[in-house]
């Protein structure tokens, strides 16, 4: 499927996660390795949508996140 450029469908409604999550998820879809954000930066991401959710009251009983 990846060889193909499929990826699966994001089926759930954008309400119930981050656009950003969204956003970084495809760019890791990337084809080719310099489109693809570093796992460094992935994890500065990751974080950053980890605050602005727990600030905006997303994923508070849903995901028991350890930091």
């Amino acid at each position: 499927m990846c060889l193909e450029g499929k990826r699966p469908t994001f089926k759930i409604k954008t309400k119930h996660y981050p656009p950003k999550l969204k956003v970084l998820i495809e760019e890791c879809w990337g084809p080719t390795p310099i489109v693809r954000p570093t796992f460094s930066q992935v994890i500065v991401r990751l974080d950053k949508i980890v605050a602005n959710c727990s600030k905006q009251g997303w994923w508070k009983e849903t995901f028991k996140l350890p930091w």
